[in-house]
This record gives C-alpha cells, sequence and structure tokens, in this order.
C-alpha cells in the first residue's frame, strides 16, 4: 500500500529503488484540499513508484497537476463481489420486497435512506433539513437512517424541533447484508449528505441512485460510481435547500425512467469489480518484467 505518512514505506521504497527493485503503490494519491507541504510531502513519496494504482480519476488528475507522468498511473477502483450481491439480490421475494416498503412507509411515500455512522461529519441534519423544506412543499417522504453513532441524540432532537420525527426512522446499528440490501433495494434514493463511499457502491448495484456533495477535493473515490443524471446526482455541499432540490429532481428522474435500476448498476458491473482490477493489474505490472 501507498502510505506516505509510514517510515518503514519509504524507507523499503528508497532501498528497493537503490537496488534496482521496480515499486508499485495503490493508493489514493491525493485530494487536492491537502496544504503546500503535506502535498509536496505526499507527491515526492508518489515520485518513488515506478507504477501507481489509484481508487479513482480524481487522483490522476491531482497527481498529473502535481508532475506525476500520467503513464505511471492507473485507475484500479475499487471492487464488489458484484455476481455474489445480485446473486443475493435475485433472491430477494417481490413480495417480501413490497412487504418491507409498506412496513417503511405508506403507499405514496418516496423513501429515502443512508447508511452510515450518525457523526456530524456525516452532515445529517442537511438530509433532515432538506425533509422539512419538501414536506412543506407537500411531499410524501420517510428517511430510514440506518446507523448509530455520537450524532443520534442531536439527529433526534432536530428532527423534533423540525416537527419531522414521524418522518424519520432512526433504524439502528445493522452490519447484515440479508437486512440492509432489501432496504437499500425498496429505497427510491440513498443520500449521503458527508462523504460516500462504499455506500455508493451498495446502493448502486441494488439498483438504487445516491445523492452526496460535490466538492470532490473533500469526497471519497467511489463518488465517481455516481454519473449524474444516469445513477444519482451532485448537491451544492453544505446547502439544505440544494439538497432538497437534488431530491426532488432525482425522484423525479425516476418516476421518468431516466435514473433505473440498470442505469444505476451499469457503472459498478463495468468497473468496479475484481475482473477489472485484475485487468489494470496485469496492464499495468506485466511491462515492469520486460
Amino acid at each position: 500500500m501507498g502510505e506516505a505518512h509510514r517510515i518503514s514505506t519509504w524507507i523499503s521504497a528508497i532501498i528497493a529503488r537503490v537496488a534496482g527493485k521496480k515499486i508499485v503503490f495503490w493508493t489514493h494519491g491525493i485530494y487536492g484540499n491537502e496544504g503546500y507541504f503535506k502535498r509536496k510531502f505526499r507527491v515526492n513519496f508518489y515520485r518513488l513508484a515506478n507504477v501507481l494504482f489509484l481508487y479513482g480519476k480524481h487522483g490522476v488528475k491531482q497527481l498529473t497537476a502535481a508532475g506525476i507522468p500520467k503513464n505511471k498511473l492507473f485507475v484500479i477502483n475499487n471492487s464488489l463481489d458484484v455476481q455474489g450481491q445480485l446473486q443475493t439480490i435475485r433472491k430477494f421475494q417481490v413480495e417480501d420486497l413490497k412487504l418491507l416498503r409498506k412496513s417503511l412507509c405508506k403507499d405514496g411515500d418516496k423513501l429515502v435512506v443512508f447508511v452510515g455512522r450518525l457523526e456530524k461529519a456525516k452532515r445529517l441534519d442537511l438530509l433532515l433539513n432538506a425533509v422539512f423544506i419538501l414536506k412543506n412543499k407537500s411531499l410524501k417522504i420517510k428517511v430510514v437512517l440506518i446507523g448509530n453513532g455520537n450524532a443520534f441524540r442531536e439527529l433526534y432532537d432536530l428532527a423534533n424541533k423540525l416537527g419531522i420525527l414521524n418522518a424519520v426512522i432512526f433504524y439502528g446499528s445493522c452490519y447484515d447484508d440479508s437486512v440492509v440490501l432489501p432496504i437499500l433495494t425498496v429505497s427510491d434514493i440513498c443520500v449521503s449528505p458527508g462523504e460516500v463511499g462504499l455506500t455508493a457502491m451498495h446502493s448502486l448495484i441494488c439498483g438504487t441512485p445516491v445523492i452526496t456533495h460535490d466538492d470532490f477535493s473533500n469526497q471519497m473515490p467511489e463518488f465517481e460510481a455516481i454519473k449524474a443524471g444516469r445513477s444519482g446526482v451532485f448537491f451544492r455541499k453544505g446547502c439544505a435547500e440544494d439538497l432538497a432540490a437534488k431530491i426532488s429532481f432525482c425522484l423525479d428522474s425516476v418516476d421518468k425512467g431516466e435514473i433505473n435500476e440498470e442505469s444505476c448498476r451499469e457503472v459498478i458491473k463495468d468497473e468496479y469489480t475484481p475482473e477489472f482490477q485484475r485487468s489494470v493489474f496485469i496492464e499495468a505490472v506485466m511491462p515492469l518484467f520486460s
């Protein structure tokens, strides 16, 4: 792994270079939000590598701008056991999914889900305020928050203050795919107002679009799995009004069929699998042996 803060990796890499060995790092690269010295430190570290595997195109863009040759940079993404997850999803019975949705919201309600820790950094206050805005515009909406954390009480109190407590389900922690995947499947949208990570991939493979913020220098690389207008949308970071507008837009796109199960799954099936990673690995590493 290419972690610049580990002194042992620096030492090992320098020794390897002196010995004429090839070096491959698998890393996030740089985000674009680093200070001057941190950025220089990381870039100099990455210069030690013959090949850099990166989790996304944003990392390639940042490192290229910092002077790292593009022919050293390979986007390998993250991956899911896509076929395994699709097999699990296809086992869900239609009637069971209907009953599950009915247990979470009324007929005619739109269902929004969040999966992750309930922490301040997740900015779930924005989601609750967006729900308040949408309900005031007469949209029938229900939100399921799957997770727990130190922001629970604050979020509960905010929902109560906004008068939307009956529109929010604090589901609690759950790490069981047989429970989480069906909820993602029956939801209309998955919203992650802070950083979005693996949740984006899990939601998209379930056929459910994702909304997250648009400040890509402060995102996790999995944001790139979201294709605006096809598998979700991005809202202006920190703005509850824009989040409400994007939720409304996304729901409308789903109703029109412009965003659908296949358009959500497409990029995951094509670019976020072990098979894709294997092909990139072979393309990048094999020339090092010549």
